[in-house]
């Protein structure tokens, strides 16, 4: 497996778009991913490679030790094969200096809930109709445990 974990390029962005509008319903656009790419101080862009095709990103954002996941997916043709816990780790891998690390998710996407407890976040509310389409979000955290 020759895969690749590298910052997002505004190259990247078409194919991120496709991904974006087949994957979600109320996909980021184009432009708001060249922002990301371009806010070097607290946003972290980032795609994963199989050989030269994107198959997976994520965009984080850093703010002091507080880290906020706004975005992580995988291609539907690569889902359930390991990729998103792979992205999962690159986070941690890049991050380790955290106190809190916090995202947001469907309620009902039982799959991603499901990957994000296994990495140990746990939920800490629910957001009445955060999405567009009047689905509820669950805020879901990870504390770094702290060694005295």
């Amino acid at each position: 497996m020759n895969l690749e974990y590298r910052r997002m390029r505004p190259s990247d962005v078409r194919r991120i778009g496709e991904m974006e509008r087949e994957l979600f319903d109320n996909p980021w656009s184009p432009g708001i991913f060249l922002i990301e790419i371009q806010n070097k101080n607290v946003a972290h862009p980032y795609v994963l490679l199989q050989g030269k095709m994107i198959i997976g990103y994520t965009v984080v954002w850093k703010i002091e030790r507080e880290i906020h996941i706004g975005n992580i997916a995988v291609d539907k043709k690569y889902q359930r094969k390991g990729y998103g816990a792979f992205l999962m780790q690159k986070i941690f891998d890049t991050f380790q200096d955290y106190e809190v690390i916090y995202l947001e998710v469907r309620a009902t996407n039982k799959p991603a809930i499901s990957l994000y407890e296994k990495f140990g976040f746990g939920t800490l509310y629910r957001r009445k109709h955060y999405y567009p389409d009047g689905e509820d979000a669950l805020v879901m955290a990870r504390y770094r445990e702290r060694k005295l």
